[in-house]
This record gives structure tokens, C-alpha cells and sequence, in this order.
């Protein structure tokens, strides 16, 4: 049988997360394994539906959990994480467009090796044009340009990679 049931809490065995719900009433009180895809570790909010199912062999496993905050249209997934109350605090949007939306989308992500190139040319053309404007004033006095560098290594993020 098949029920929706009322999240009330967890525990974690053997890397297994034992869902505790109520199915029938707050009397009536199930563990049972939750079943996820490979690679999905997400607890529900308390009091959140889940859905209760009871096995052949009498065992039960919760199958998942009725989603409230859902927003995708055709074709997209979201990934997003809430706080106890269950507002979300933090998504991660793959649009159906081919964009990717990380916490928002008021602002862009740029590419570290073209940023970085393009601003590596412009120090030289600086550095370039204070060589210039040396041998123009060096009559009147003397002027050692000094040159102009740029490192924006500390803005790199290794764990995040682009096309």
C-alpha cells in the first residue's frame, strides 16, 4: 500500500538514512529506508509529505517527498536547498535555454582564461604607452614609468569549470 505520510525525522545507519514518519497518525509511526537516485543526499524539512510505501515482504521505504517549491518548465532541473522552515535559501537552475542560474540570476560568471589574457594584453599596452610618455618628457626630466601588472589569480575557483 501507498500512502503519503509526515516526515518526522532521520537517522543515518550504515550510510543509510532511516526516514521516521507518521503514516496514519502521530500514533502511528514508520521507519523506513529512503529511496533516492545515485548520488542524491537531501533530508526533507519536518512535517513535509512523503510518500510511504510498504513492500512485498512487509518492508516499507519512503519513495519521496512531494515537492512544494517546484518552478522548472519543460526540459529543465533545479537543484536547491531550503532552511528548516522550508524557504529556499540557495539554487542551482539548469534553464531549458542552456543557461545555468547558481544562486540567482543577477549577475554573470566570466571564463578565468579569457579575463585573464585580455587584461595581461591591456597591462601591455599600458606598460607600452608609459614607455612612450618616458621618452617624450625625459628632456624636461627624468620619468621611470613603472610597470603596470595585473594578477587576478585569487579569483580563480578551480572547482568550477566552463566550456
Amino acid at each position: 500500500m501507498i500512502r503519503i505520510a509526515k516526515y518526522n525525522g532521520e537517522i543515518i545507519e550504515a550510510g543509510r538514512r532511516i526516514i521516521k514518519s507518521f503514516v496514519k497518525s502521530k500514533k502511528d509511526v514508520h521507519t523506513s529506508f529512503q529511496s533516492a537516485c545515485w548520488g542524491d543526499d537531501s533530508t526533507p524539512i519536518a512535517g513535509a509529505d512523503v510518500i510511504h510505501a510498504q513492500t512485498a515482504t512487509d518492508d516499507t521505504v519512503i519513495l519521496g517527498v512531494i515537492n512544494v517549491s517546484q518552478k522548472t518548465t519543460a526540459g529543465e532541473k533545479r537543484i536547491f536547498a531550503t532552511d528548516t522552515s522550508g524557504a529556499v535559501v540557495f539554487d542551482i537552475w539548469l534553464r531549458a535555454d542552456g543557461t545555468v542560474e547558481i544562486g540567482g540570476d543577477s549577475d554573470f560568471a566570466v571564463k578565468y582564461i579569457p579575463l585573464d589574457s585580455a587584461l595581461q594584453s591591456f597591462a601591455g599596452l599600458i606598460n607600452a604607452e608609459l614607455v612612450k610618455i618616458a621618452a617624450a618628457i625625459t628632456p624636461a626630466g627624468a620619468y621611470v614609468p613603472t610597470p603596470v601588472s595585473v594578477n587576478i589569480s585569487g579569483s580563480k575557483n578551480a572547482k568550477i569549470k566552463t566550456i
